[in-house]
């Protein structure tokens, strides 16, 4: 029986032997394996990377688009509002009020370097900085050619080019005005800075060779670009690669590079609506090639470890075997020990023949199935154990067919010491005994006892479901890493937390991109909370982290660990926890930006903004309203909106009142009264702000200061009664002048016609009487001289002849008329000679002068006058003076008076202007300014 044992040991260590075969092969299929599935990863890895490379550069050449547009569409209604104020002021020939005009809209913008207005044969009529002198020709500029031979009123974008005088590149938006036939009447144009384009391009993160550009389609050259700005500026770079990309569609991606810097690149390109303008975004391939080396290089070093790892672990795993198989081999050489220790033995050892019958049986066995060795002589397993003879069958059957039986598990009551049952578990192994290496003439058992263990088994089993569903249902992750720094479990959360970042041991988690939460400041491997445990023994506890698991995406995670200690102090294990509080740190930030932009809205809003209670009392008052009551936030807490209601509106703000309770929005024009009693004029916009119940709890209002714009109404009332006034006072004149007309030529001009026929018949009768012929022809001259002196008068009171001669014999003319009639005696002051002005310019100064001189006769008292006249900066000035007793300037506008009135509008009707200066007593002058090139067409 022995020889048979040693026989079975000796095959079963011939099967070790082809282990150890297949050992080496399986490793070496394994080390291949590993390094293709290595490569397979690394280039599934740089493709990912690529694809979020090209959507981050598109995200970035969107957001540049939208900036790039923003500032072109601001620029452009720029130029369209002072192009509109050039034309309806009709201006475009005064160099001094477009440079106002444009004086007034350049400094809105950072990126306007100066905007410019050019005459239709291209010559710079106006700018808006005196840095750069007007009077530069650009008829040969590409902006110029176009708006001249295009009719279209479309927005032109020109190539860079340096400014004149500081040298700073530049590029041109341009568009032109045309008059009502479609007549080019001139050029405006913003000359807009690439400086501060290249200064927000710099601020985009495209890593270290990238590249971001602002590009002129027509000529494909550089408008702006970062890197290096300074190099590139307004130079005439081309992009083929550009220009190809933009032939097949006007948004994509490609691959190029730029001839300033030869770096292939990565780039992403949107062309700008209907301008001939493209943005690009580029990333240099140097870039992802360094991230993907040196991860490769991490990778290359852990795939070297696992090489040598694993040959050496199968190495020392057949060491073990082979020292296993020499000591089982000492063991099969010294038979004797072998009887000792099957005496000895705990283990349950037994032969049985093919009647089932007990052959062999230690000590082992009979305690375990609480019988003495003696019990079993000459029994069968039957007649010992009925139930176990049952389920033992089988395996009899299978062992004399030559199957060996491992790992057999049984149960059953088994005996204890206070002398009753419990339920014991034991283990079989069940092997063929064979006679002359062949027939089996024996079953060899082999029984442990493994009740201990089976019920710790079973405790462990229950705990290990136990702790998995109290891990999968917690809301944190939970990590379950061992003494050596491995994760042996971890639950869905933590999975979800990590962004399924494969992580497997201590050194996978302190190498994820972290960054402290509120520094910013990244981590280095000994500042994560689970290193901190593990080399401290001690816990770490709530530590915030930013965690980056992709690029430009992070997670904000309140990280702990607590390490387990055997009593002795020996780290058994360490518990990790992480949580996902990015929602709450998002939801926080939200609420702090709301809170901010509403006090910020609050406090620096233009418009007036109260909230009041149910009953009206104000609660909170923002600056502009406390400026628009004049009450301080103070003062308004202490009262209700009925303080300040202006007494004809009392109805008007019970109805606000009602609409506001009954949960309704209500805008409307209202007064109100300020603390020195003067009326404000505001327009009101209320609402209500409810409870969780939907119950009006408080009311907010906003409100705007029309005062100024009521007053604005009511002067344009005024005016448009002043004008119907006028227009009936102008009738009357023309009325009177007729009658006057009527009246000269029916009572004197009739009367001389009528003397003149009479003696015309009467020449004949005179013919042979000399004397009488002479008297009677020499009453017909003086007839008709006094017929042609009552013409001149009525044309002369018409409309002066000596006004053909021009402005100064005019005024001259009128200055001796005025003494001639008056007695007052008028000075004049002109210079050699004047611009000269047409001729309803001429006439309306004419007559404005003449009214003047007209009031000074009628009501001044004056005893001089004098009218005085010259020119400076394109303008002619002349005064109107007299040492009169002057009148009072608000009493008189208070009477509408119709001469002055009169005056004014005929003057800025020729674009000049008109004021009075009198205070009683101390005379009036009347002051005219007219410029030369603003007169009536």
């Amino acid at each position: 029986m022995r020889t048979n044992i040693a026989l079975v040991i000796h095959a079963y260590y011939a099967e070790e032997l082809m282990f150890e075969k297949r050992l080496v092969s399986s490793v070496a299929v394994l080390l291949v394996l590993a390094w293709l599935m290595f490569f397979l990863d690394q280039w599934s890895t740089r493709t990912q990377r690529l694809e979020l490379l090209g959507q981050r550069a598109d995200s970035l050449a969107i957001a540049l688009d939208l900036r790039v547009s923003r500032s072109i569409q601001i620029i452009d209604q720029m130029l369209k509002l002072a192009r509109t104020e050039i034309a309806e002021h009709r201006i475009g020939r005064d160099a001094e009020a477009v440079t106002r005009v444009l004086e007034r809209h350049a400094p809105n913008l950072d990126d306007v370097y100066a905007l410019a207005f050019l005459t239709p044969d291209g010559t710079a009529l106006a700018l808006s900085t005196p840095d750069v002198r007007p009077g530069r020709n650009h008829a040969d500029r590409d902006f110029f050619r176009f708006h001249q031979q295009s009719r279209s009123d479309r927005l032109y974008a020109e190539k860079p080019f340096k400014l004149p005088g500081n040298g700073q590149p530049a590029f041109t938006l341009s568009r032109s005005l045309r008059s009502a036939d479609g007549r080019l009447i001139g050029v405006i144009l913003a000359a807009v800075k690439t400086e501060v384009l290249a200064r927000e391009m710099g601020t985009l993160r495209i890593g270290s060779n990238g590249s971001v550009g602002l590009h002129h389609l027509d000529s494909y050259t550089i408008i702006a670009r970062q890197p290096n700005y300074a190099a590139t500026a307004a130079a005439s770079i081309v992009h083929a690669d550009l220009r190809t990309a933009i032939e097949r569609a006007p948004t994509g991606r490609f691959e190029g590079a730029i001839s300033t810097d030869n770096v292939h690149r990565f780039l992403s390109y949107r062309k700008l609506s209907d301008l001939p303008l493209a943005v690009s975004v580029g990333i240099s391939y140097d870039d992802i090639d360094h991230e993907l080396s040196r991860d490769l290089f991490g990778h290359l070093v852990t795939m070297a470890f696992l090489t040598l790892i694993v040959p050496l672990g199968a190495y020392f795993l057949l060491s073990g075997y082979r020292r296993e198989k020499s000591l089982k081999q000492s063991l099969q050489e010294k038979n004797a020990l072998l009887n000792a220790f099957f005496a000895s033995m705990p283990a349950g050892i037994a032969t049985l023949d093919r009647d089932m019958r007990y052959r062999l049986v230690n000590p082992g066995l009979a305690r375990i199935n609480g019988f003495d060795v003696a019990d079993y002589t000459g029994k069968t397993v039957a007649d010992l154990q009925p139930k176990l003879a049952e389920r033992l069958r089988p395996y009899h059957f299978g062992v004399f067919a030559g199957t060996s039986y491992s790992d057999v598990e049984f149960h059953g009551q088994l005996p204890n010491a206070d002398g009753g049952s419990e339920e014991g578990y034991w283990r079989g192994y069940f092997f063929p005994i064979r006679a002359n290496g062949s027939d089996v003439v024996a079953m060899g058992c082999f029984v442990v006892d493994v009740t201990a263990q089976k019920k710790i088994a079973i405790a462990l089993r229950h705990s290990e479901a136990l702790l998995s569903e109290v891990l999968d249902v917690l809301p944190v992750g939970v990590a379950l890493v061992d003494a050596d720094g491995r994760v042996t479990r971890r639950n869905d959360a933590f999975r979800k937390t990590l962004g399924d970042v494969s992580v497997e041991d201590v050194d996978d988690f302190c190498s994820l991109r972290g960054y402290w939460a509120n520094s910013g400041a990244p981590l280095q491997r000994d500042d994560w909370a689970l290193a901190k445990a593990i080399a401290r023994r001690a816990p770490a506890i709530g530590d915030l982290i930013e965690l980056e698991l992709q690029e430009g995406i992070r997670r904000t995670i309140l990280v702990s660990a607590i390490p387990l200690l055997s009593d002795g102090g020996d780290l058994s294990g360490t518990i990790l926890v992480v949580e996902d509080i990015s929602s709450v740190r998002n939801a926080q930030a939200q609420a702090r930006m709301s809170s901010d932009f509403f006090e910020r809205l609050f406090s620096d809003s233009p418009l007036g903004i109260v909230i009041t209670d149910r009953e009206g009392r104000y609660l909170r008052a923002n600056t502009a309203f406390e400026r628009f009551s004049g009450y301080t936030a103070t003062q308004l807490k202490a009262m209700s909106f009925r303080k300040l209601v202006h007494p004809e509106e009392a109805s008007l703000n019970e109805h606000i009142k009602d609409e506001l309770l009954a949960g309704r929005s209500i805008v409307t024009e209202k007064r109100y009264v300020r603390p020195d009693g003067s009326a404000a004029w505001g327009l009101l916009a209320a609402s209500t702000i409810a409870d969780e119940h939907g119950q009006p709890l408080h009311a907010i209002g906003q409100v705007i200061d029309i005062t100024a714009l009521k007053e604005t109404e009511r002067a344009l009332i005024e005016s448009q009664q002043n004008m119907r006034a006028l227009a009936t006072h102008q009738t009357q004149l023309l009325e009177n002048d007729r009658k006057y007309v009527a009246q000269e030529v029916h009572d004197e001009l009739g009367q001389l016609l009528t003397a003149l026929k009479y003696g015309v018949s009467t020449l004949d009768q005179s013919r042979n009487d000399a004397l009488r012929y002479g008297e009677q022809t020499l009453h017909i001259r003086e007839l008709v001289e006094q017929t042609i002196a009552v013409v001149r008068r009525i044309a002369s009171h018409l409309r002066p002849a000596i006004l053909d001669l021009g402005l100064l014999p005019a005024l001259d003319w009128l200055a001796s008329d005025f003494t001639a009639h008056t007695k007052i005696p008028c000075k004049t002051s002109f210079p050699i000679e004047v611009p000269e002005l047409d001729e309803v310019t001429t006439t309306n100064v004419f007559r404005a002068i003449q009214e003047s001189l007209t009031n000074i006769g009628r009501h001044s008292g004056a005893e001089t006058a004098s009218i005085s006249l010259r020119h400076d900066n394109g303008k002619l000035l002349i005064q109107v003076s007299d040492d009169g007793c002057g009148f009072d300037r608000s009493r008189v506008d208070s009477m509408h008076s119709f001469g002055l009135f009169s005056m004014r509008e005929r003057i800025l009707s020729s674009g000049g202007t008109l004021t009075v200066d009198s205070t009683p007593g101390a005379g009036t002058i009347i002051e005219i300014s007219i410029p030369f090139g603003n007169q009536t067409q």
